[in-house]
C-alpha cells in the first residue's frame, strides 16, 4: 500500500516543516512505501510565478469591469470593488516582478543584500494582495488563510473548494492529482498542523476526492486534532467531511496500522486513535496511548522532498531532539497533540541525535539544521552541544 503525505498550504515556505519528514521516515523504517509531497512549497511557487500572476491580473481587471459595468453595487459588492482597486497596482506590477524575487531568496549573496531581499519582499507581498483580492474576501500569505466562509458549515467547506474561490484549485487538479494518480498510491494523508492549513486542506481533500474516488484520505496533525476530539457522534462524521478516517494525537503508529489494515482488507474498528464513520453513531475513534518513545524513532527522511525549491539560498532542514513540555504544569495549556496540556516530556538520545545530524549534514549538503519542539531542557542543549564539538560538527 503506498502512502503519499502531503503537507498543504499556507505556511513558511522557506525550509520543510518535521510532519511529512517524521511520518516518512518512520514507515519507510517499517517497510512502507511513501511519496513525499511538500504541496505548501510546491503550490505557493506554482501560483507565484509569471504566467499565474498574469492570470492573476487579467481577473482582477475583468472583476473590476465587470462591477463597474452594474448600475450599483450591494454592500458586499462594495467591498470587493474596494478591495479590488486597492490591489490592483500590486496586481500590474506583480507578473514582471515575482520570478525575479524569488530568485533574490534563493540565491547565496543577493539574499543578504538587504535593498535586494526588501524589494523580494515587497513584490512577493504585493502578489499575495493581488491572489487575495482576485479570490475575495480571501486573504492569504504564509501565514494565515482566512475567509468569513470558510468552515461555517460543512456546505461552505466544500464551495471554498471551488476555482473562482481557491487559489490552488489548478495546481492540485493539473498537477498534484496526476502525480499521485501516476504513482498509484492508496492512502493519501494530509498534515494539518496550523490553523491556516484547515481550509486549504479540506479543499484538497474534496479535490482529491473527486480527481482519485478510489483513494483513501485521511488527515492528521495538532491542526486537526484539536478539533476532533472534542466532538462525537454525528458531528465527528460531519467534521471529517471529504476524507474517510483521521488520526488523532501523534500519527506514526495509528498510520502504520491503518495503511496493514487497508493493505490486507481488515476492519480499521480496532485501531486505536483513528477516526472512522460508524453506521450506528456517525463516527467514533478508539482511544489509545498516543505518546510515542522517542528513542525509537528513526531520523527524519527528507528523500523525495524538493530541496531545491523553498525560498531559501540553502537548505535548512529542521529536526526534533525532544517532543513535549517538561514543565507541564500549565492550567491553560492545551497545546499541539494532546488533550489536556502539553504532551510528556521525551527525548531522544544524545549521540543519536549527534549521528542522525551527520548522517542528514552528509546526504543533503548543509550544516543549518533548525530544531523544532515544544521545549527542551537546558542541560540537554548543553549536553548536545558538548557532543557536538566533541564530534567536530
Amino acid at each position: 500500500m503506498r502512502v503519499a503525505l502531503v503537507y498543504p498550504p499556507t505556511c513558511d515556505p522557506t525550509a520543510p516543516y518535521l510532519a511529512v519528514p517524521t511520518l516518512s521516515g518512520f514507515l519507510r523504517e517499517h517497510g512502507v512505501d511513501v511519496v513525499p509531497v511538500d504541496a505548501n512549497v510546491e503550490a505557493w511557487d506554482a501560483i507565484l510565478d509569471r504566467a499565474s500572476m498574469t492570470k492573476t491580473r487579467d481577473r482582477v481587471e475583468t472583476r473590476i469591469a465587470a462591477l463597474e459595468s452594474r448600475e450599483s453595487l450591494g454592500h458586499g459588492e462594495q467591498l470587493e470593488y474596494a478591495a479590488l482597486w486597492s490591489a490592483r497596482g500590486d496586481a500590474r506590477v506583480a507578473p514582471g516582478a515575482i520570478d525575479d524575487a524569488k530568485r533574490t531568496l534563493r540565491d547565496p549573496t543577493r539574499f543578504y543584500d538587504a535593498a535586494a531581499y526588501d524589494e523580494a519582499v515587497r513584490a512577493i507581498e504585493g502578489a499575495q494582495r493581488a491572489i487575495s483580492a482576485a479570490h475575495h474576501p480571501l486573504a492569504l500569505d504564509f501565514m494565515a488563510y482566512r475567509t468569513p466562509f470558510g468552515l461555517t458549515t460543512v456546505d461552505e467547506v466544500a464551495h471554498e473548494s471551488d476555482a473562482e474561490r481557491f487559489p490552488f484549485h489548478d495546481w492540485v487538479t493539473s498537477d498534484l492529482a496526476p502525480r499521485l494518480r501516476d504513482a498509484r498510491v492508496g492512502i493519501v494523508g494530509i498534515s494539518v498542523c496550523f490553523p491556516g492549513q484547515l481550509q486549504p486542506a479540506y479543499a484538497f481533500a474534496h479535490l482529491l476526492k473527486k480527481e482519485l474516488p478510489g483513494v483513501h484520505l485521511t488527515c492528521g496533525g495538532p491542526g486537526i486534532t484539536q478539533i476532533l476530539i472534542r466532538l462525537s457522534g454525528k458531528r465527528l462524521a460531519r467534521a471529517l467531511g471529504p476524507f474517510d478516517t483521521a488520526v488523532v494525537y501523534e500519527g506514526e503508529y495509528p498510520l502504520l496500522n491503518l495503511a496493514r489494515a487497508l493493505e490486507r482488507g481488515e476492519s480499521l474498528r480496532k485501531i486505536e486513535n483513528v477516526v472512522q464513520r460508524d453506521a450506528l453513531l456517525g463516527a467514533r475513534f478508539a482511544p489509545g496511548h498516543g505518546m510515542v518513545d522517542l528513542r525509537a524513532l528513526p531520523s527524519p527522511d527528507f528523500d523525495g522532498l524538493p530541496l531545491d525549491r523553498y525560498f531559501a539560498p540553502e537548505p535548512m532542514l529542521p529536526y526534533d531532539p525532544t517532543r513535549g513540555c517538561y514543565w507541564g504544569k500549565c492550567t491553560f495549556c492545551h497545546y499541539g497533540l494532546a488533550e489536556v496540556g502539553t504532551a510528556k516530556y521525551r527525548e531522544r538520545d544524545v549521540r543519536a541525535v549527534v549521528e542522525h545530524l551527520r548522517a542528514l549534514s552528509t546526504k543533503h549538503k548543509t550544516k543549518r539544521f533548525y530544531f523544532s519542539q515544544d521545549s527542551v531542557a537546558p542541560k540537554t542543549l548543553l549536553k548536545l552541544s558538548h557532543a557536538l564539538i566533541e564530534a567536530k560538527l
